[in-house]
């Protein structure tokens, strides 16, 4: 499973995450939770399209795509009570996908 994330920068206003996927095995793969600090978990979103779609397994990443978080029409992840975050600092982040497991991020915060 090789998974590729970037662009990782948390809205400290509305605590949308946005971020880039890329699947780039030809396994499906789906983000099934987001843990912020503290244990709380975000809201996942999906989008209407298949690729980013919200299934009961999370939010769909087909086979060789790549799939922008946050984008216009694209799936969300909000995270909790964004007033915590300030600006030009950092938040760790637990992401749980069903094949890749668990990946800890670290996302930038902006402003």
């Amino acid at each position: 499973m090789v998974l590729e994330i970037t662009g990782a920068v948390v809205d400290p206003a509305t605590g949308a995450l946005r971020m880039t996927v890329r699947n780039a095995s030809s396994i499906p793969e789906q983000l099934a939770m987001v843990e912020a600090p503290g244990g709380v978990q975000g809201t996942l979103t999906g989008d209407s399209r298949d690729d980013g779609s919200l299934s009961p397994a999370g939010i769909e990443l087909d086979p060789g795509s790549t799939t922008v978080f946050g984008g216009k029409g694209g799936p969300r992840v909000t995270l909790p009570d964004p007033r915590r975050l300030s600006g030009g600092s950092t938040v760790s982040l637990l992401l749980e996908f069903g094949v890749g497991g668990l990946v800890h991020l670290t996302a930038e915060v902006s402003g």
